[in-house]
């Protein structure tokens, strides 16, 4: 049966790919974030650990990544 032939049978069937594509996105970019900001920590302690300089785009992009994982996450109706 093809992707066309299913969604005239059950039209539900098919949107899981986007959630599960949307999941991955969000797990892939929360990796991302963890572990350049492990590096910039690591930087930050290399160069003299002085002024917490890596807070600054641990907060934008930490904003950036809830935001999504509202989208991926918080906007799903329970069924």
């Amino acid at each position: 049966m093809t992707s066309r032939e299913l969604r005239h049978v059950d039209p539900d069937l098919l949107p899981v790919r986007e959630h599960r594509t949307a999941d991955l996105l969000m797990r892939a970019h929360a990796a991302t974030y963890v572990l350049v900001n492990l590096f910039l920590i690591g930087v930050w302690a290399a160069t003299g650990a002085h002024y917490f300089w890596p807070i600054w785009p641990i907060m934008g992009w930490g904003l950036a990544v809830a935001i999504q994982g509202m989208a991926t996450y918080g906007l799903r109706r329970p069924n």
